[in-house]
């Protein structure tokens, strides 16, 4: 029987889902917030966080920054090790020279390696995390709090029984300054070759959830563990998928790479503490230190028991929902399930066309109603999130005070996404837009099961239970069914799979361009579209409705922009250098970029520029500089130890050494250099990308290097000499920078590598 109009449905089943989804975000929004840490005297055989604190507490010392080779490091390093020993823990102490096989940089560095007693088996669990921190912070969630975990962990393991597999803890240095802990252990560490599975602790913030975010490829017998052990899953296969995809990277890149099978967990909540002075004791969520600690010791206790020498192959895909369970299933059904799910919404479609509940055309009107939801609210978050930065005339005018950009981006998206919905349905109809945005969730279903099977969970895992409910409803009677409930019901289902996603979006990048909010937000607005569509009646409500909710964006945006940028709490990243030309004596202040103008106050204790430049021949971003007054410093220094020629080229030997003692140097090679290979104290140097145009120049890094420098050998093409920047560089500013310090505001600190001096000539291979 053909069909005189779209159906519509009754408002009632629209608020009923709006308020479903409200209580699902609120629910995610709390189980955000990770377990509360375990007390001193929690039972021996728990993780208790006040018990790891303490460890932390004597770990950190005075809180100075502690840098791979420094004192600060080796005095963080005495103090572990004599943890370790008062445990009863077999500890050793190893330093090797190693070089990245991902960039180059190499260096001196010292593991600690503890192994505790028990366990016959021929595998052993390693539990890692790195003592060092970056020059410009304490380091204290990246990365001691985790090097406290694991002597907590080491402690309750010992308070249980004892375990199958032995268990290993390597804490290694240089993380920070490119993996070289890992690449050296995995290089010169005999017990290397033992490790049946590696359990890898992180931090990128202060806060939040340990979500375990990256696993090694043949990862269903790790997910089992995980799942079957851990209290509060925070894991989702889409994480794996993205990180294999960015240039990121942790010392579970070097296990990886040797062939070694394990996970990697991270808090990463208030990343603006990240790599600063805020990573300190003050700052940190011991529930963080809490969840992620437990988390890893009922993993180790998994693993302790699994077989390691021969563990079961294949790759699951997984998704935790709201924390309380985790779904997973081996990656080579997502396929078949998507197809499945997909020719279960067609044979409703089928059913509903020959019944004369729905017509071809509605069916189609929904689908590009859904894909019109998608694009109008993704759409509209760029727009926004562009538009709040032009009126602020800066980017990053989130970190402070997000919650107005927040607002704004919601209320935009449902705007334009209902928007959207309602000139489809007055086409599709309540029917017509409920089977073409399970169309379209199955299109997007199967093409993620393709593409990039761990991103799949977040589209099937909805997919699959609107496909049970599709099939219930062609099972039922015409007069029984409920096409609206089963609408309703699917709404707190999607939001459980994609609310999360934005809070792990907004932690990770921040909410710059809006996607955070936009992409997760309409994936939970296409379940409610079909809702939209009223009756007549309602029509007029509905488009009041969505212009208030517009309004607010505006407004919410408008208050945004003007709000101050940045504060105390979370502050923007200033680092400032003096670099001095160790030939010509010639000095500038450098500071900023051009994404921060400078605040007001930097900018008049220097003559800093009104436009960034390249200020170094090889700098390979722009900064603000400023003239400095010369200090003389000597300068590095290259020297030819010897030249040998081969065929084609010739072989150069020389020492890299900074006269003022300065622990890190660069080489900087220009573009086309004729440079074939090059090795550090007889160890190759992995030579990596040339650094992006304009200036091209190759960087070779050096760090912990002691006083009678680093030996190098180049083999190189042709005979004629290579011109090449040599520079040294140490933490602090001279005296003369102290005008700089006090004008930088308390909403802002140095990052990274923090404040630094450094010194640079040109000389010759």
């Amino acid at each position: 029987m053909a069909k005189d109009a779209p159906a519509t449905v009754q408002p009632i089943w629209l608020a009923v889902a709006l308020a479903l989804a409200a209580a699902v975000t609120g629910v995610a929004l709390v189980r955000q917030s990770p377990p509360a840490p375990l007390p001193l005297d929690a039972p021996p055989s728990m993780f208790s966080a006040a018990r790891a604190d303490a460890v932390l507490r004597e770990l950190a010392g005075d809180q100075r920054p502690h840098p791979v080779g420094s004192a600060a490091d080796a005095a963080v390093r005495a103090r572990l090790v004599a943890r370790l020993q008062a445990l009863g823990v077999p500890t050793a102490v190893r330093t090797v020279f190693a070089c990245s096989g991902a960039a180059p940089v190499c260096g001196t560095v010292t593991n600690v390696i503890a192994r505790l007693p028990g366990g016959s088996g021929p595998r052993v669990v390693m539990l890692t995390a790195h003592y060092d921190s970056v020059a410009a912070g304490p380091g204290v969630a990246d990365d001691l709090a985790s090097v406290a975990a694991l002597v907590e962990i080491a402690r309750a393991l010992q308070a249980g029984p004892p375990l199958t597999n032995p268990v290993v803890l390597l804490i290694d240095e240089g993380e920070e300054a490119g993996l070289l802990g890992a690449e050296g252990f995995v290089a010169s560490d005999p017990l290397a070759r033992q490790v049946g599975a590696v359990i890898n602790l992180e931090a990128r913030g202060t806060g939040g959830p340990s979500l375990m975010f990256e696993t090694s490829d043949e990862n269903g017998w790790l997910i089992d563990a995980y799942g079957g052990s851990v209290r509060r899953p925070a894991a989702l296969s889409l994480t794996y998928e993205a990180y294999k995809r960015l240039p990121n990277d942790t010392d579970l890149t070097v296990f990886k790479r040797a062939g070694m099978a394990g996970m990697n967990f991270a808090f990463i909540g208030e990343v603006s503490h990240y790599h600063t002075p805020l990573d300190d004791l003050a700052d940190l969520d011991l529930a963080s230190v809490q969840h992620q600690g437990e988390s890893a010791l009922a993993v180790a206790r998994a693993l302790g028991e699994a077989e390691l020498s021969h563990p079961r192959p294949g790759r699951s895909v997984y998704q935790d929902l709201l924390g309380v369970v985790l779904l997973r299933w081996p990656a080579g059904l997502t396929a078949p399930l998507a197809a499945g799910a997909g020719a279960v919404v067609l044979l409703w479609l089928w059913l509903a066309v020959r019944r004369g509940e729905l017509t071809p055309g509605e069916a189609l009107w929904g689908l590009g109603g859904f894909f019109a939801v998608v694009l109008a609210a993704v759409a509209a978050g760029l727009v926004v999130t562009r538009a709040i930065e032009a009126l602020a005339r800066t980017s990053d005018v989130w970190r402070a005070h997000p919650l107005p950009t927040v607002i704004s981006l919601c209320c935009a998206v449902l705007a334009a996404g209902g928007a959207a919905a309602s000139l489809a349905a007055r086409r599709a109809g309540f029917t017509g837009l409920f089977a073409g945005t399970w169309l379209g969730w199955s299109g997007l279903a199967a093409a993620a099961a393709v593409a990039a099977p761990g991103a799949s969970t977040m589209f099937l895992i909805p997919l699959l239970v609107a496909a049970v409910a599709l099939a219930v409803l062609a099972a039922v009677p015409r007069g029984r069914r409920h096409v609206p409930l089963a609408a309703v019901g699917l709404v707190p289902i999607t939001a459980a799979a994609w609310t999360p996603l934005s809070f792990l979006l907004a932690a990770t990048f921040g909410l710059g361009r809006g996607v955070a909010v936009s992409v997760p937000v309409a994936m939970v607005l296409t379940s409610l579209a079909p809702l939209v569509a009223l009756p007549q009646a309602w029509r007029r409500r509905r488009a009041v409705a969505l212009t208030a909710v517009a309004g607010v964006a505006a407004a919410a945006a408008v208050a945004a922009s003007f709000l101050p940028k940045y504060s105390a709490p979370r502050p923007e990243r200033l680092s400032i250098t003096y670099a001095e030309d160790g030939e010509t004596g010639a000095a500038r202040w450098l500071a900023g970029g051009p994404g921060a103008p400078l605040p007001n106050g930097v900018r008049a204790a220097a003559r800093f520029a009104a436009n960034a430049v390249r200020p170094l021949p090889f700098s390979p971003r722009r900064e603000y500089a400023a003239p400095a007054p010369p200090l003389g410093l000597p300068a590095p220094e290259l020297v030819i130890v010897g030249s040998q020629a081969v065929s084609g080229g010739r072989v150069v030997s020389a020492l890299l050494r900074s006269a003022r003692g300065a622990p890190n140097l660069a080489l900087f090679l220009p573009p086309g250099a004729p440079l074939v290979s090059a090795s550090a104290e007889g160890r190759p140097v992995h030579l990596g990308r040339a650094q992006t145009a304009p200036s091209g120049f190759r960087r070779l890094a050096f760090v912990a290097v002691p006083a009678a420098g680093v030996a190098l050998t180049f083999v190189l093409r042709g005979s004629e000499p290579v011109a090449v920047f040599v520079a040294d560089q140490s933490s602090g500013l001279p005296t003369a920078g102290r005008a700089l310090l006090a004008a930088r505001p308390p909403s802002a600190v140095p990052s990274d590598g923090g404040d630094t001096t450094v010194v640079w000539r040109c000389a010759r291979l």
